[in-house]
């Protein structure tokens, strides 16, 4: 079946995350192609290619078999098998075992290609109306409370240290109106996108901000997938705990450092403020250099 030659191919082809009208052509076309399919759950899979009349081998391939099966497969490959690699929906290798074949298969010299297609992550910020230029793809937040607060003070932290971006997580129904409480907790009370069910028939976007967000979902819990996608440029950064080991920032160090290179007043705040430190700070400090450098003038 195979015409790849003795290198054989890999191909990570992205099927639909709901609507099936969104498996490609080309998509279709690598499944005929190929001498075997990777997948999570062979029987998802398999529905899906049998309404489109393919008949090829499946093989499961999921994060408790994904280190002895990666070999397996990459030897198939080297023998001059096609190969492909999907996800039970979207896009394989974001946010799941899938990167596990594919760095093998590089490592081995095996071709791999990208069948691109739907991808929650990226229909969620298309969808979301809310600033894509910068943005972090969080999957699932841990589910052990000590894990998931160090990682939202994680996120926290380099807001802090680096400006802010959009940040994008998965999350079931049941604890949507949890999570988003914990994102207004930990973040403050910023913009954000609930966006369900997307390419379904019950496919939407709700927009607000985390707190009311999750009011809104503590009264009544959505069905269907979930993705959340938040603007953390929409508010300040939090302050760094109180026990936080992080050093004491030189807000008026820095600020002499910026109004010394030519930036006004207001670019100075700006650049404060990317930086990670609250609006309020940076422009106080800002006024008490130029008010004192007035004086000196004077």
């Amino acid at each position: 079946m195979s015409d790849a030659g003795p290198a054989g191919l890999l191909q990570v082809v992205a099927t639909p995350i709901g609507n099936l009208g969104d498996l490609s052509p080309r998509a279709l076309a690598s499944f005929r192609s190929a001498d075997w399919v990777a997948c999570e759950d062979t029987r998802h899979t398999g529905r899906l290619l049998a309404a489109h009349d393919v008949s090829v081998q499946l093989i499961s391939y999921h994060e408790h078999n994904a280190q002895v099966r990666a070999v397996e497969l990459v030897a198939r490959l080297r023998g001059g098998e096609v190969g492909v690699l999907v996800t039970d929906a979207g896009t394989p290798a974001i946010s799941d075992p899938g990167y596990r074949l594919v760095d093998l298969a590089h490592r081995e010299g095996v071709p791999v290609v990208a069948v691109p297609g739907p991808t929650a992550v990226i229909a969620a910020l298309s969808i979301a109306g809310l600033p894509s230029d910068r943005f972090g793809f969080e999957g699932f937040l841990p589910t052990a409370k000590g894990a998931r607060r160090a990682r939202l003070e994680t996120i926290a932290r380099e807001w802090r240290a680096g400006g802010g971006r959009t940040i994008v997580i998965l999350e079931s129904a049941r604890r949507l109106a949890g999570t988003l409480g914990e994102l207004g907790d930990a973040w403050g009370d910023l913009r954000c996108a609930v966006c369900r069910e997307m390419t379904k028939r019950f496919e939407e976007v709700v927009r607000g901000t985390t707190v009311e967000l999750a009011g809104r979902y503590a009264e009544s819990v959505p069905r269907g997938e979930i993705v959340i996608v938040v603007d953390l440029r929409s508010g300040d950064p939090p302050p760094p705990p109180e026990d936080s080991a992080e050093p004491a920032v030189d807000v008026r160090g820095r600020a002499r450092a910026l109004l010394a290179q030519g930036l006004t007043a207001r670019d100075a705040v700006r650049a404060l403020r990317r930086s990670g430190i609250d609006r309020r700070a940076a422009r106080a400090e800002v006024e008490r250099i130029r008010a004192e450098s007035d004086g000196r003038s004077g």
